[in-house]
């Protein structure tokens, strides 16, 4: 449980430092959800991958099937120093590069 409370405050941290970097606010709550969770996402791939090979990070694997990741002490705080670090890498990206998505119905 610990482990989620981790990967869901890094996501955060970088969601909050994106948004008001960037000044644009998200235009809807789902919007916003979206971009949450992928900035959760982001931190912990990148977290997983800078410091798996080094054994600060590991997969556990439970006899349900289910696959966790257990941080070490380090790894906390390497978490929140990537999770700073993809917040102003997006936001920069959010203030400068205009990305949008059309629907066109046939």
């Amino acid at each position: 449980m610990f482990n989620y409370v981790i990967m869901f405050g890094c996501g955060a941290i970088t969601y909050l430092l994106a948004e008001k970097s960037s000044k644009k606010l998200s235009p809807n709550w789902y919007s916003a959800l979206i971009t949450f969770v992928m900035c959760t996402m982001i931190d912990m791939v990148t977290t997983y991958l800078v410091l798996s090979p080094f054994g600060r990070i590991t997969r556990v694997d439970t006899v349900d099937g289910i696959t966790e990741i257990s941080y070490g002490n380090s790894a906390i705080f390497l978490a929140v120093i990537i999770a700073l670090l993809w917040g102003i890498i997006l936001g920069f990206l959010k203030k400068n590069v205009d990305i949008k998505a059309e629907i066109n119905q046939k």
